[in-house]
């Protein structure tokens, strides 16, 4: 199939800073050409997103991701918001409806598909979009967040059904947890020696989930793993996240094992 870029072509992307990381035009363009959709999805490096917005509405974009820093800060130009996204206070997905910017957050789907869990002791590293997205995803669970802004923890504490905790207990609270998550950007090329939690704190009843997908396997999942502890790349979240977005843009569910060989 040729892949046509016409003068009826609909523009999807993905915004922020930085960008040059991101998978995601690799995927949804594989989707558009796959399904014969007169799409096209762009990467945008976003300094000024106020003016952004307004251009992806000025333009008639059908929509757009959105990733670090901007989950949070978007949500001030938007016209509507999913019940989900409201609460958690972040939207990593923006719906066209006719002029109308909806909000969504498809990343507390992609991370409850990638580990769902129950009752558990879990310390989410962080206090931005993803750490609100897994805050709203682990509702259910004992949830301490910790970030080196003690600040934006307690305001996480004051939404959700959490402990605020500043950087200087990680190892306490680790101590007391089953599961850690990552909801930072430690670690994230080009930045790959990097990590937030010491390898000797980690343990083989750990279950460590880290939302960075670029590199698939961080420093902290892999001291995890030399730990004994079981791991959970971040490819996954932004595998089923990015499934769920193209979902609600063109109403096709793709298939997910054909999908992660793209990725591959």
């Amino acid at each position: 199939m040729v892949f046509v870029i016409d003068a009826q072509t609909r523009l999807l992307c993905i915004l922020g800073n930085p960008v040059y990381h991101s998978k995601s035009p690799l995927l949804h363009n594989y989707w558009i050409e796959k399904f014969g959709l007169n799409l096209v999805y762009l990467a945008f490096n976003v300094f000024d997103l106020e003016s952004t917005i307004s251009g992806l509405r000025t333009l008639n974009f059908m929509g757009a991701n959105l990733t670090i820093p901007h989950k949070i800060e978007v949500l001030r130009y938007l016209d509507s918001l999913d019940p989900e996204a409201r609460h958690a206070g972040a939207v990593n997905l923006i719906l066209n409806k006719n002029g109308n910017l909806h909000g969504c957050n498809t990343d507390i789907y992609g991370i409850n598909q990638t580990l769902p869990i129950k009752g558990r002791r879990v310390v989410i590293i962080g206090a931005g979009g993803a750490a609100r997205a897994a805050c709203e995803a682990y509702e259910k669970n004992e949830i301490t967040v910790i970030n080196r802004t003690f600040q934006k923890a307690k305001n996480l504490e004051r939404v959700f059904n959490c402990t605020a905790a500043p950087l200087k207990n990680l190892d306490a609270a680790v101590a007391k947890s089953e599961v850690i998550v990552n909801a930072t950007s430690i670690g994230m090329f080009p930045h790959v020696d990097e990590t937030i939690v010491p390898k000797k704190i980690l343990r083989p009843d750990h279950i460590v989930f880290d939302t960075i997908y670029n590199p698939p396997i961080t420093r902290l999942l892999m001291d995890a793993e030399s730990q004994g502890a079981t791991i959970i790349s971040g490819i996954e979240m932004f595998l089923h996240q990015a499934l769920k977005s193209f979902q609600i843009w063109t109403g096709i569910l793709p298939d997910c094992e054909d999908s992660r060989r793209v990725l591959s």
